[in-house]
């Protein structure tokens, strides 16, 4: 199961993701905008132990989900995300938007 989260995660629905909210464990969770509170583009992918295992073990190296492009892991990126899940938790937002 997949959980699209780039509209629903980081407090939205008063729980850090939807699926937390609904008490489902997805095999694969996408979040963006709001990891760094959309000032700049960043989004990621979580994917299950069951589903890493099996990438890892049909690779023909063992290469940890590869994704080697232009500005993975920026630094301005990274920084801005650190900001916003600081000001999220300073905040009580997902507190605040379960109220």
């Amino acid at each position: 199961m997949i959980f699209d989260e780039v509209i629903t995660g980081f407090g939205r629905l008063g729980a850090s993701f939807a699926c937390e909210r609904f008490d489902v464990t997805p095999d694969i969770l996408t979040c963006a905008k709001g990891l760094t509170n959309a000032t700049i583009p960043m989004g990621g992918v979580v994917v299950s132990n069951e589903i890493y295992d099996t990438v890892i073990q049909n690779a023909a190296q063992e290469i940890e989900l590869f994704h080697g492009y232009t500005y993975s892991g920026h630094p301005v990126a990274c920084a801005a995300a650190l900001a916003t899940l600081d000001l999220y938790k300073e905040e009580g937002l997902f507190q605040r938007a379960a109220d």
